[in-house]
């Protein structure tokens, strides 16, 4: 009779073992948060009917922006470029909109052209690039606008109007004498133009390449080139073009090119910012060429981008990178 009784006793533990593994077997599968969100394990005890929540909050991971390019990226000519640079007014966009921390790791640097980027990736001079979360890249503006801005201070130079009536006759033989120059110079700005887009050519794809090789997933946005001598009237007294036109005429060309090399890749974004400046009544450059110049207000013809400028790049490539653009 002893024995008989450790049957049923043997018997209800097997059932309660059993259960234990029945429960295990059936609970829901872990998730695997976003690299954004907190992630938490929940564990519930039935046979003690109390329940027990354990969380571990795993903090957002800070998220870095890497952006190339040239002197309009650096902030060339801002006060305070480190804050007034479209990058620095980026990331702290992105921050208020995702409540999470952006870094803005910026290796634009003054006077680069396409080639001179090519250069800076081959070195891995750009050290944060493997941890990009976001790249932004803007080049191209000095294969092309490095000419015309060495034509327009010359030209402003030889051809404004003396500070006084005494210096008229001087003013008027430093024309004539410089009347030849002055086409040879313009003549050979489309020289200089026609290959500096023919490196572009090349080197997109090979920095494309060479960002790929040291971050495969971030996407990238490309930027087109503004045109920062849309508003100017200035015509060669010689050939009679109108400077703002036929320079309008070779940026559009070089945003083909960017264009059509981003049309092939569909990892890269355009972000038109040509099409937002043009947008401006005035230019938001730091020159004042786009202005009346008296005796008083010498010609500035610098080309970077004022403080509303750098503001308007930002915003623009917010608008594309929150699918608004």
């Amino acid at each position: 009779m002893q024995k008989l009784r450790l049957i049923p006793l043997l018997f209800t533990a097997g059932v309660i073992f059993c259960g234990c593994r029945a429960d295990e077997s059936s609970a829901a599968p872990a998730v695997t948060a976003e690299r954004t969100e907190p992630s938490s394990v929940t564990e519930t005890t039935t046979e003690s009917e109390t329940t027990t929540t354990e969380t571990t909050t795993t903090a957002p991971r800070i998220r870095n922006l890497v952006t190339l390019g040239d002197s309009i990226s650096a902030g060339y000519g801002l006060d305070r470029p480190e804050t007034q640079r479209y990058s620095a007014l980026l990331t702290q966009k992105l921050a208020e909109a995702d409540q999470l921390s952006w870094n803005d790791f910026n290796y634009a640097v003054s006077g680069d052209d396409s080639s001179d980027l090519l250069k800076l990736l081959q070195e891995q001079k750009a050290e944060h690039l493997k941890e990009a979360d976001l790249i932004c890249l803007y080049i191209g503006a000095n294969n092309l606008l490095g000419p015309y801005t060495d034509y327009l201070k010359s030209f402003t130079a030889i051809f404004q109007k003396p500070d006084s009536d005494s210096g008229a006759i001087g003013w008027i033989g430093k024309i004539a004498g410089a009347l030849e120059n002055n086409v040879k110079s313009f003549q050979s700005i489309q020289e200089k133009v026609d290959a500096g887009m023919s490196r572009l050519s090349s080197d997109l794809p090979a920095t494309y390449n060479l960002i790929r090789e040291q971050n495969a997933d971030a996407p990238i946005y490309l930027l087109t080139v503004y045109h920062p001598y849309a508003k100017v009237s200035v015509e060669n007294p010689v050939t009679k073009e109108n400077f703002g036109a036929y320079s309008g005429e070779k940026i559009n060309r070089l945003n083909e090119i960017i264009k059509s090399f981003a049309a092939s890749h569909p990892d890269i974004r355009i972000v038109d910012i040509y099409s937002e400046f043009e947008k401006c009544e005035t230019v938001p450059v730091l020159g004042n060429i786009n202005e009346g110049v008296s005796k008083d207000k010498k010609v500035n013809v610098d080309p970077h981008p004022n403080p509303d400028g750098q503001k308007l790049i930002a915003e623009a490539v917010f608008a594309a990178v929150r699918g608004a653009g």
